[in-house]
């Protein structure tokens, strides 16, 4: 697995800077990594990835899909591991799936403090706050350590290699690695997710913050609804229109989001 993991780290010094990653961005980066591992490497990454909890799922998207080569297919999906197990709509494959390792729940596998590190910025006197643990920095390591480890399950390792590929591309972005704090902001900005554009002509009155949890998936419904453009029927259930919108709340129209 060392030249897999020098591999990736070389790929990632050639990605120029982008928005924020989604399912599309961390396949992209899986994809150039993948170009440059050795027929042997690729046949050890998928016998390693044939005992990870969501192989039976991309089996068959990759089926579904056309897709002949199902290990670099899969290999792509674990990319994005991370973020689709973080899903709890009802009508999704990886919430409805009951996978169980030591007797823990699927969700067990979700670590939504792992993708990211809050380094204080300030650019004035606001007085900071430390970044929390675990997050990406001291998880990275850890991950490689499993992942390096012969003695670890499987299905451990497994779920370490997706960890280590989506925490590479997640390192890489600017807003994962930063909390801004200002005298407006005194907890800091949550890399970004307090920050909304303001829009005057948008009839949304003055600026304010939202209490609730957003992700970047909700920017194109948000838009969509605040400019009474129907959401493209074709695209309603693809990576660009996953979110939700948030226009309800911003109208003060909606007290809440459904929980995700």
């Amino acid at each position: 697995m060392r030249k897999f993991i020098s591999t990736l780290l070389l790929v990632f010094l050639f990605i120029p800077p982008a928005f924020a990653w989604n399912r599309v961005g961390h396949e992209v980066i899986a994809n150039l990594a993948w170009r440059h591992f050795t027929p042997e490497l690729r046949a050890r990454i998928v016998r390693l990835l044939k005992a990870h909890p969501a192989w039976p799922i991309w089996v068959s998207e990759a089926k579904a899909a056309g897709v002949r080569n199902v290990g670099a297919f899969a290999f792509l999906r674990c990319s994005s591991y991370p973020d689709d197990v973080r899903t709890r709509r009802p009508d999704d494959p990886y919430n409805s799936s009951h996978v169980r390792e030591r007797g823990r729940p699927r969700l067990a596998f979700n670590h939504p403090t792992w993708h990211y590190i809050d380094v204080p910025v300030t650019f004035g006197v606001t007085p900071v706050e430390p970044a929390r643990q675990p997050n990406v920095e001291t998880q990275l390591p850890f991950c490689l350590r499993i992942l390096e480890n012969p003695r670890q399950s499987r299905m451990r390792r497994a779920l370490a290699l997706s960890w280590v590929v989506h925490l590479e591309g997640d390192l890489h972005q600017p807003l994962h690695c930063a909390t801004r704090f200002s005298r407006a902001l005194p907890r800091g900005d949550e890399g970004g997710n307090r920050y909304l554009v303001r829009w005057p002509n948008g009839k949304l009155g003055a600026a304010r913050d939202i209490d609730v949890p957003t992700q970047n998936t909700d920017l194109l419904p948000t838009l969509c609804e605040l400019c009474d453009v129907p959401l493209p029927a074709a695209e309603k259930n693809t990576e660009l229109f996953r979110g939700v919108s948030l226009a309800g709340l911003l109208r003060s129209d909606q007290p809440a989001l459904p929980d995700r």
